[in-house]
């Protein structure tokens, strides 16, 4: 067989599609390699989801130079990207394609220049930067890369290198951070990037990508050629199967060649599936097939999109009635009563997100156009979104800026402070003053057995986090809950309980009780919340 030295835009392109389709198959795995054992690891998701958007920009780019190609997945991932690790690695496809302005052909040295040039943009886009992540991973490819380039390899021998430095990289992750040995799992942003290169290399040393793999980032190319860039597929479509046959693995199987952006997780007996498609009627008419339906949704994102874009033509510098003086706010929170609660305090919108589904950029970037202010605040509201949001300024004209609140009850703290005449930076200030006096806290269910920092968990026991540092552990969410407040900062004078959706109010309120017993001197609020998947948030002051 010839040596290959060089790949053409085609070949790369493809080459992105298998890296993501490869991502896709171990996102479970991945999100499962959480350090702490929350219901809500994600890293997988979110990388998966940041491919996607970077292998639909490409996926039907036929004929186009490296250059286009690099320069599209950069931008697609930028738009898709979802918590930190999205964020991270979108910045590597930005200097990935920095790297490769005017270049028509990619070669092992072009290659090489390419992934020092992402590691070095992902570097620069994390504030304090640590051993033992998905930035030491992606170093130590782009070292050996240039190290089989000096030798005069090929490009698949330069690959082949490139993967087995990435592989071992990875298996060493805890040996450089405590916290990882310690839970025994490898870092899960460094095993993403390590899926990626895997499917990239599988496909260029077998030159395919296999029947079917295609589909859910290809299906639908003649529907959507006059849609709007930032809709793929016209219908957004959920529903909740219940007493279902089907698995989450088995409905993912069956609904992906129906459209894009799918996401089913739970049981057979409870089962959320959220899709993008053409033709909810042929996704309906399966899921009834194999089990019944509840709270079925359906929004027409193509009228939302060509709504949004007419509105943003409406508000030029010709028509000042349009402008808003003042900042507005958007928020991300996931719960009905945090949603209604910081909607009541002034945020202009809530995006539903923030535990298992962080919001992409494109979705942030989206809520920021719709409001009618030039000036706008953003509480990410969760610590994996912050790098996000941070990303926003880059992409519109309007004055963004980031109070970076790591829970909705920070957010909502911030929200107290929040005055809608002022400007952008008398906000931010007034705003992020206000977290630096509000410690808080959380409680949820432990989904693996574990032990850290000497407390040994058992998988089913709730736990209790200040930020994002597990201090109690116990059998029942009423117990932990005086324990966690034990642990909070010293001279608290009020705490706000927002109790989840899994906990009702006469509960919460016994719960409440309880504590103001354990703490007579302490004013106790109690606040349903409607969060998923944390028992409950609190905070104190």
């Amino acid at each position: 067989m010839p040596v290959l030295d060089k790949v053409g835009g085609d070949i790369l392109r493809r080459s992105i599609v298998a890296g993501a389709v490869w991502v896709g198959r171990e996102r479970q795995k991945i999100d499962a390699l959480n350090v702490f054992p929350v219901p809500d690891g994600d890293t997988g998701t979110n990388m998966y989801l940041t491919l996607l958007g970077a292998a639909r920009t490409v996926a039907r780019r036929r004929g186009a130079s490296v250059e286009k190609v690099a320069s599209d997945a950069a931008m697609g991932a930028l738009l898709g990207a979802r918590g930190n690790s999205g964020v991270i690695l979108s910045q590597f496809f930005h200097g990935f394609s920095e790297a490769l302005k005017g270049c028509s052909m990619l070669g092992v040295r072009e290659l090489a220049t390419a992934m020092a040039e992402g590691y070095r943009c992902a570097h620069a886009a994390v504030g304090r930067p640590v051993e033992g992540t998905i930035l030491t991973v992606m170093r130590r490819a782009a070292a050996a890369a240039r190290l089989a380039v000096n030798r005069g390899d090929d490009m698949e021998t330069v690959l082949s290198i490139i993967l087995a430095e990435t592989r071992l990289a990875v298996s060493e992750t805890p040996e450089q951070l405590p916290v990882l040995r310690d839970a025994g799992v490898v870092d899960a942003g460094g095993q993403g990037f390590l899926s990626f290169l895997e499917g990239v290399w599988s496909f260029i040393m077998q030159k395919k990508l296999g029947r079917g793999l295609l589909s859910a980032i290809r299906t639908g190319r003649s529907t959507t050629e006059t849609l709007p860039a930032s809709v793929e597929h016209r219908y957004c479509t959920e529903f909740v199967m219940i007493n279902s046959a089907v698995d989450a693995e088995e409905a993912r199987t069956a609904l992906e060649p129906l459209g894009s952006s799918l996401l089913a997780v739970g049981e057979e007996s409870l089962l959320k599936v959220h899709i993008h498609t053409d033709d909810p009627g042929a996704v309906l008419a399966w899921a009834t097939s194999e089990g019944e339906l509840e709270g079925i949704k359906i929004d027409n994102m193509l009228n939302q999109t060509l709504k949004r874009l007419s509105n943003e033509k409406e508000r030029t510098p010709d028509s000042p009635e349009k402008q808003v003086l003042g900042s507005g706010v958007v928020a991300v929170a996931s719960g009905h009563g945090l949603e209604e609660l910081l909607s009541a305090l002034g945020a202009g919108i809530v995006i539903c997100g923030g535990q298992t589904m962080n919001p992409s950029v494109e979705e942030l970037l989206q809520a920021v156009e719709e409001l009618p202010q030039t000036e706008i605040i953003i509480l990410p509201n969760n610590g994996n979104i912050v790098m996000a949001a941070r990303r926003l300024s880059a992409l519109t004209q309007k004055r963004v800026r980031v109070v970076p609140s790591k829970d909705p009850a920070q957010g909502i703290a911030a929200m107290l402070h929040f005055d809608s005449s002022l400007d952008v930076e008398k906000n931010l200030e007034a705003m992020s003053e206000v977290l630096e006096h509000i410690a808080s806290g959380e409680i949820t269910k432990a989904v693996r057995g574990v032990t850290l920092d000497g407390i040994k968990i058992r998988k089913g026991d709730y736990i209790g986090l200040i930020s994002g540092k597990i201090v109690v552990a116990g059998r029942s969410p009423d117990n932990v809950l005086p324990r966690l407040l034990e642990n909070m900062a010293a001279g608290w004078g009020l705490a706000t309980i927002y109790y989840g959706e899994d906990i009702d109010a006469t509960r919460a309120e016994k719960t409440a009780q309880a504590v103001r017993e354990r703490f007579p001197e302490a004013e106790v609020e109690v606040v349903e919340g409607g969060q998923p998947h944390y028992h409950y948030l609190i905070a104190v002051e």
